[in-house]
C-alpha cells in the first residue's frame, strides 16, 4: 500500500509544479507586456488635463496631491522591499543549492522520497519567481497611475461627476449648468 501511496504523491506533486509552473509563465507572460505597455505609454507620455472644462479647488488640490504622492511613495517603496526580498529569497536558494546543483535529495530517503524531495525544491523555486513576478506587476501598476496622474492632473481638479442640466435661453441660447453638491459643506 505504500508503494501506491508513494506513487500518487509523485504524480500528484509532479502535476502541481507543472501547473505552478504554467501558471507563472503566463503571469511572466502577462507583466513583461503589461510593463512593455507602460513603457511605452511612457515615452508617448500626452499632457491632456483638460483646462477649459474643470475646476480647481486649491486646498482640496493640494490635500488630494499630497495624499496621492503619499500612498503612490508607499505603494513603490513596499513593492521594492518585497521585489528585493524575493530576489534575496531566489538568491539565497541558489546559495543553498535549491537551483543550482542541489537536485538529488539530502540522503534522508530512498527512491521516490527523493524525487519527491526534489519536487518540493522545484516547487519552492517557481513560487519564489511567481510572488516576484506578482510584486513587480505591483511596480508596474504604482508606476502607471502615476503617469495617469501626471497626464490628467484628475486629484487637482474638482470631481466632475455631478449631474448636468441645460436650460434654454429665451435668446436660444442653451447653457449647461451642474446640479448636486459642488463643494462639500464644512
Amino acid at each position: 500500500m505504500s508503494l501506491i501511496a508513494d506513487i500518487t504523491n509523485l504524480i500528484l506533486g509532479v502535476g502541481g509544479v507543472l501547473r505552478l509552473a504554467e501558471d507563472t509563465v503566463t503571469e511572466g507572460r502577462q507583466v513583461l507586456e503589461n510593463t512593455r505597455l507602460e513603457i511605452r505609454r511612457l515615452k508617448e507620455f500626452k499632457f491632456d488635463p483638460k483646462w477649459r472644462t474643470r475646476v480647481i479647488n486649491v486646498p482640496a488640490a493640494i490635500d488630494k496631491t499630497h495624499g496621492f504622492v503619499l500612498d503612490m511613495s508607499q505603494q513603490i517603496e513596499s513593492a521594492l522591499h518585497v521585489l528585493i526580498s524575493n530576489l534575496r529569497a531566489i538568491h539565497f536558494a541558489e546559495e543553498v543549492g535549491t537551483i543550482s546543483g542541489g537536485i538529488g535529495g539530502t540522503g534522508q530517503g530512498h527512491g521516490v522520497l527523493k524525487v519527491l524531495e526534489d519536487i518540493n525544491k522545484i516547487k519552492d523555486v517557481i513560487s519564489l519567481v511567481k510572488d516576484f513576478l506578482f510584486n513587480l506587476g505591483k511596480f508596474v501598476d504604482a508606476i502607471r497611475q502615476i503617469r495617469e496622474e501626471l497626464e490628467t492632473l484628475d486629484t487637482i481638479f474638482l470631481p466632475q461627476g455631478n449631474r448636468r442640466r441645460y436650460i434654454h435661453a429665451t435668446d436660444g441660447e442653451v447653457l449647461k449648468i451642474r446640479i448636486g453638491n459642488l463643494h462639500k459643506e464644512q
